[in-house]
């Protein structure tokens, strides 16, 4: 990391990846991305911190699960000066087979998220070429992603990193292809909390319980 001492650095973070990898199994949801990622990479300069993300909708299991949303994101905007961009979910019904063996099949409602990764993808590639970065640096482990830090490395001439938030293996094509790679800790979170209570113009912004 010498190379890269007080680097201009913008941080890209693929949302879904980033909650269901770290935040959600380690129980840990109210966190300072910003703060994270300064801890992550005390040497650079940490200028734009990026979510990508798409808006939840209320569950049996979780009611409130869009309002606590909702206040996360008004939270670290508000807080920690992060860019939310957000794609949609897509729900259709698909035709599946059932997996003991049977010939039946079985009709499901399957729900896909939509343009996350584009928008990622894309501003990482408009800023490399507005040249708003030195560095880099993708929170996800997507390798879906590969071929943006192919175009931001070769032909915009910027050094990528790959933060990986999942606790199974670093991806072999990500991490091939990566100027550096680092993963994310238990904590990584922790130790980077917004503040319980917060204001912002449309009122008071509390904690949500449970997280």
């Amino acid at each position: 990391m010498d190379a890269e001492v007080m680097k201009r650095t913008n941080v890209y973070i693929d949302g879904f990846n980033f909650y269901y990898g770290a935040a959600k199994r380690w129980g840990c949801k109210w966190i300072d991305l910003r703060s994270m990622a300064k801890s992550l990479f005390p040497n650079n300069y940490i200028d734009s911190v990026k979510l990508y993300t798409a808006p939840v909708s209320p569950t049996s299991r979780s009611p409130k699960a869009h309002i606590d949303q909702t206040t996360y994101h008004r939270a670290i905007e508000l807080h920690s000066g992060v860019e939310i961009t957000l794609g949609h979910f897509l729900t259709h019904n698909q035709l599946v087979r059932r997996i003991d063996g049977s010939n039946e099949r079985v009709m499901i409602r399957r729900t896909e998220e939509k343009g996350t990764d584009v928008n990622l993808a894309v501003d990482m590639v408009r800023d490399a070429f507005r040249d708003m970065f030195e560095v880099g640096v993708l929170i996800s482990n997507d390798s879906d992603f590969l071929r943006a830090i192919q175009v931001v490395q070769g032909d915009l001439g910027k050094v990528i990193g790959v933060v990986n938030p999942q606790k199974h293996r670093q991806s072999v094509e990500l991490s091939k292809h990566a100027d550096f790679v680092k993963t994310i800790r238990r904590n990584d979170l922790f130790k980077h909390q917004l503040p319980t209570f917060l204001k912002d113009q449309y009122g008071k912004i509390h904690r949500p319980t449970g997280w």
